[in-house]
């Protein structure tokens, strides 16, 4: 008996602990706006959480879901609270791999010793299905029916997207291998030209070789409307003009909605590859677009045009196209990327907010800015730039122009080298606040003579190599090394996502900087190199964007 009634009384002592940690504690109470969600599966719904500060408790409240299906997650993952109970609308998004059916879900909060939970029935729905047969462009015969169907009973591209806007619900739409070239015409806006996503709805082709969307050189591919949830996958979108009715025009435009590619090609469109945002003064930086093992190459215009809202690149490739690389004036991340042998420049950060992360620019060419353009705030961590050239009248910065009276530039660990301009051939810094730690200044040429490797004022954090700082206003630190060369091997294929300049035998770059001390400008340790190779590999960490190993 005594036995028995042991994990009962554990149970009221714990019970006990917590109620007197809320009675003479700051604490907080959970609550939900709703008991259930339904939700498909590739689908985000959002919920309101209320959270209600008790005994003076003020601060940020970590959210996380315990033991979540398969697929799940949780936006945002924390919540600043004040002295008055806060309300915050979270976001719960599936996947496809999400399993069907009645889920709950624990929702958890935690600050400090102070954790908290609340209860969620969520319930998962399969999206409708369409099986696309014919490459033809055809319209459906009867749109929200249930039946993807044209004229000849087949199940075309345009008719199954009709068909998933009328139902308003999610749907994927599976393409085989094929090319559906867009040839239709209409004033009715979704029986011609472009395709109009108006719910949400996943592409899923093929492969991205063997399943294409053809713009046939007249109309946009895409247009992802505002607030709806689009994924493409294993395809290719090319051959959009640079003029549609008299004005230019994307491949694919994400008008204020949220757009995931994963394994597609973006490539010879006359304009932009893909354009985010608006595009006009009352955007609202909605616009959300995720990339993933995307090649955007050879289109007339900029590769991928983020002109607000938020862009996450991993593992993309953006080469080749007449236009700028990568043109971002609200908020991009990237990873583990590429941005190569663009002719209006790599990456211009035109006023937004960028963080690159074992990135390699290389072969780009401007009038300012080869390489890098920054007229915002910009943080470069194992990045490489190389190879870039700025031309033309006045031309500055060769690998990096960083420009803006309130603009600041972050560069950590990062190798920049054989670029050439006119002034400022590896950075040139017109104005703003640029600080460097762990960086390689070497091998880059001013055709003029003025700062090879650097013009302008910047700040030494401490352990860079800087071949010649005769035109860089700056104190250095104890830690840097001037006047050497970095004896650097050629850009190549050293492993890893990106190409990089692995440091020769003997460079004096090798083993300098203490592991303690191998940190980005934030103090963040950086346990890895542009290659995901270990750091340190000898005694110590290298400078410049990798390790020789």
């Amino acid at each position: 008996m005594v036995r028995l009634l042991a994990p009962f009384f554990l149970l009221l002592a714990l019970a006990a602990c917590t109620q007197l940690q809320d009675a003479i504690g700051p604490s907080f109470d959970l609550s939900l706006g709703s008991s259930s969600l339904t939700v498909y599966q590739s689908e985000g719904k959002k919920v309101n959480l209320t959270i209600t500060p008790k005994n003076n408790f003020s601060g940020t409240v970590s959210l996380s879901l315990v033991n979540p299906p398969v697929g799940v997650s949780l936006s945002p993952s924390s919540v600043t609270v004040g002295s008055s109970p806060k309300t915050q609308e979270l976001t719960i998004s599936t996947t496809g791999s999400t399993p069907v059916g009645q889920h709950t879900l624990t929702l958890q909060g935690t600050a400090g010793s102070v954790q908290k939970s609340v209860t969620l029935t969520l319930v998962v729905n399969q999206p409708q299905v369409f099986n696309v047969n014919t490459t033809d462009d055809t319209i459906d015969n009867n749109p929200g029916d249930g039946q993807c169907r044209d004229s000849n009973n087949n199940c075309s591209l345009r008719a199954a997207i009709m068909e998933a806007n009328a139902l308003a619900a999610p749907a994927v739409i599976e393409l085989p291998a094929g090319t559906y070239t867009l040839t239709r015409t209409s004033s009715i806006d979704e029986q011609g030209y472009d395709l109009d996503l108006k719910t949400n709805i996943t592409l899923r082709g093929a492969g991205r070789d063997t399943t294409v969307l053809d713009g046939n050189n007249t109309t946009r591919v895409i247009e992802v409307h505002p607030d709806k949830n689009v994924t493409l996958e294993n395809l290719t979108v090319q051959k959009a003009p640079l003029y549609q009715n008299n004005t230019t025009v994307a491949a694919i435009w994400n008008n204020e909605g949220q757009i995931t590619l994963r394994n597609v090609v973006v490539q010879n469109n006359g304009g932009v590859g893909i354009y985010n945002g608006f595009g006009a003064a009352i955007d609202t930086g909605r616009a959300r677009l995720f990339m993933q093992d995307v090649l955007v190459q050879n289109n007339g215009g900029t590769g991928v045009y983020v002109n607000s809202g938020t862009a996450t690149l991993i593992n993309v490739t953006i080469r080749e196209n007449q236009g700028r690389g990568l043109t971002s004036g609200g908020t991009a991340v990237l990873t583990d990327t590429t941005i190569s042998g663009n002719q209006n420049g790599g990456f211009y950060n035109s006023g937004g907010a960028a963080t690159l992360t074992n990135v390699t620019i290389s072969g780009n060419s401007a009038q300012y800015g080869g390489g890098f353009y920054n007229y915002g705030t910009a943080t470069l961590t194992n990045v490489t730039i190389s190879g870039n050239t700025a031309t033309g009248f006045n031309a500055q910065g060769g690998g990096v122009y960083s420009t803006g009276y309130g603009s600041t530039l972050k560069l950590s660990f990062s190798t920049i080298t054989n670029n050439t301009a006119p002034r400022g051939g590896g950075l040139r810094i017109d104005s703003g606040t640029v600080e460097l730690k762990g960086v390689i200044l070497s091998g880059n040429t001013a055709t003029s003579g003025t700062g090879p490797e650097c013009e302008g004022s910047l700040t030494s954090r401490g352990y860079n190599l800087i071949k010649s700082n005769a035109d860089c206003a700056f104190t250095s630190d104890t830690t840097d090394i001037l006047n050497q060369d970095a004896n650097l091997a050629t850009l190549a294929d050293n492993g890893g996502s990106v190409q990089t300049h692995l440091p020769n035998a003997g460079s004096p770059v090798l083993d300098r900087v203490p592991a303690a001390s191998c940190t980005d400008l934030s103090n963040n340790p950086l346990s890895t190199d542009a290659r995901g190779v270990s750091r340190p590999q000898g005694s110590a960490c290298d400078i410049g964007a990798v390790e020789r190993n």
